[in-house]
């Protein structure tokens, strides 16, 4: 490994490691989509509009992000419907460090 990849490990375990503090991957219930609507004071319709679907696709797009079924796809245009950036990325539980010792130790007891 060289220190360039070590470097950007860190860089991208520090970035990360705010977002595991932050509690921000802790979807709300009901989802994003209809928690931030709600927030913005927008209904179903008026998101359908800005996004070219019918009020009850909202709904059916609002229920499908909380079965965990909709398409990263759907969830861009709604978030660009209220004016949002998609923000996608997945929270290590523990450092990236951290992660790499136990897998390593794992590997070095198998083979032992």
């Amino acid at each position: 490994m060289t220190a360039l990849d070590q470097l950007q490990r860190r860089q991208l375990d520090r970035k990360l490691g705010l977002m595991r503090e932050s509690g921000m991957q802790v979807v709300p219930q009901g989802g994003w989509t209809k928690t931030v609507r709600n927030a913005l004071r927008m209904s179903g319709k008026d998101l359908g509009r800005r996004i070219g679907v019918s009020q009850s696709a909202i709904s059916q797009l609002e229920a499908s992000e909380e079965r965990e079924t909709i398409t990263l796809g759907s969830l861009r245009k709604l978030a660009e419907g209220m004016e949002c950036d998609l923000v996608y990325a997945f929270v290590p539980k523990d450092s990236l460090d951290e992660i790499m010792r136990r897998q390593a130790t794992l590997r070095a007891r198998n083979i032992v």
